[in-house]
């Protein structure tokens, strides 16, 4: 695909990747507002985050046969149309209860985005290409991170938090008619895949047994939950430790958020120089080396407010390269049944996330170090496992040319 079409698919799919920032960025801001509206404490409005994370992993092995048998654009537009009805019910929500249901159901309908988009990219790119691509549509999509919790500041400030999903409302209803009239389905539909409990869950096992796509989307899972543990635990640190204004923390949030970006633009140019993974496992390993430094540092003492946003721009930078690579090395075995394999490291990453998220909410004790500990089990897991996919890469090679010699 070149030109016009690559351009535009690279938009679109920026822009439906970019409903998953909005949904959870834009509402950071709210934690507070909503923990005084519905009378409960922090912890229970970071489970509104967690069923967030608990719903794309459930969703997501739902959608992966559904676009593998049907394609990808009905799917796609239907999950979109749950999404888009479930950010009614979190602006009418009464309770606690309620908002984190219906962020459960906002998750299974906005995760069709996340499938599509991997899937669609697998369709039309090659492995390398894929990361390219990828890291592309990081670029368009980055734009929610950065401007979200601002606008979700303003909206707060000018009306209430529930004006935040009739906002998402409006994003995804206008994402849906850009889908519904100008994207055009490549994808040749298999009309004999099966849909059978049976069948599918044959099928995510014979994925599974994939030792790369296994491996690498474990390392994802790891490297992504940096992101996720980062976003459960960020507003109270910079608002309550710091004290920060909820208008600071829309920008100094923003500007952690052009780290992630700022990293998968320089991945495009690293990729041109290093092989895809050894680069991949190279930065996992001075991740983890720079999180251990930070710890250390803090131990002896306190760390300034410009030294844990540094910290947090760095580590959010390298995330920021581990993700496409990560995401292309686990799905490069598969062609036919991409989707399902783009479902499968997708719920395997969201798994991970609601896990990590509902950790740092209950371990939250008012300083930073829950966080900062959380980094690095991330990350030297991360680590370890990308060394263990390195090993059966080679493995594997090793046994292709004994096999030719």
């Amino acid at each position: 695909m070149q030109g016009q079409s690559r351009n535009f698919l690279v938009v679109l799919l920026g822009f439906i990747a970019a409903i998953g920032p909005f949904s959870i960025d834009t509402y950071l801001p709210a934690f507070s507002a909503i923990s005084k509206d519905f009378s409960t404490d922090e912890a229970m409005v970071t489970l509104t985050l967690t069923s967030y994370f608990i719903g794309i992993t459930l969703g997501q092995l739902f959608y992966g046969p559904l676009m593998d048998k049907f394609g990808r654009k009905i799917p796609l537009l239907v999950g979109m149309l749950i999404y888009a009805l479930a950010t009614i019910g979190c602006a009418l929500s009464t309770n606690i209860n309620m908002l984190i249901i219906s962020r459960f159901i906002m998750a299974l309908g906005g995760c069709a985005g996340i499938v599509s988009s991997s899937a669609i990219i697998r369709d039309n790119f090659g492995p390398k290409e894929f990361a390219k691509v990828m890291s592309s549509i990081i670029l368009v999509m980055g734009v929610a991170p950065v401007i979200a919790p601002s606008l979700g500041s303003w909206i707060i400030t000018i009306s209430d938090w529930r004006s935040i999903f009739y906002f998402l409302f409006v994003l995804v209803s206008i994402v849906i008619s850009i889908v519904f009239f100008y994207y055009k389905d490549v994808y040749q539909p298999d009309k004999e895949l099966s849909l059978k409990i049976k069948n599918v869950f044959k099928s995510y096992g014979e994925i599974l047994s994939n030792r790369t796509f296994t491996l690498y989307s474990i390392a994802r899972g790891l490297s992504m939950s940096v992101l996720f543990a980062y976003l459960a635990a960020v507003s109270f640190i910079l608002m309550n430790i710091y004290g920060v204004s909820k208008t600071t923390f829309g920008w100094m949030f923003g500007l952690n958020a052009v780290g992630f970006i700022l990293g998968s633009q320089i991945n495009k140019i690293l990729l041109k120089y290093y092989e895809l993974e050894k680069l991949t496992f190279n930065v996992a390993l001075i991740q983890t080396l720079v999180v251990a430094g930070v710890l250390l540092t803090a131990n002896v003492i306190e760390l300034p407010i410009a030294v844990f946003s540094g910290f947090t721009f760095s580590v959010l930078f390298f995330v920021g390269i581990i993700n496409p690579n990560a995401t292309s090395l686990a799905l490069e075995p598969f062609d036919k049944n991409a989707g399902s394999a783009s479902a499968l490291t997708g719920a395997m990453l969201m798994g991970i996330g609601a896990i990590v998220s509902a950790s740092i909410g209950k371990f939250y004790n008012g300083t930073i170090f829950p966080l900062i500990i959380g980094f690095l089990i991330l990350c030297s897991l991360g680590c370890l496992v990308m060394y263990f996919a390195k090993k059966n890469s080679q493995r594997m090679v090793d046994e292709l040319n004994h096999k030719l010699s």
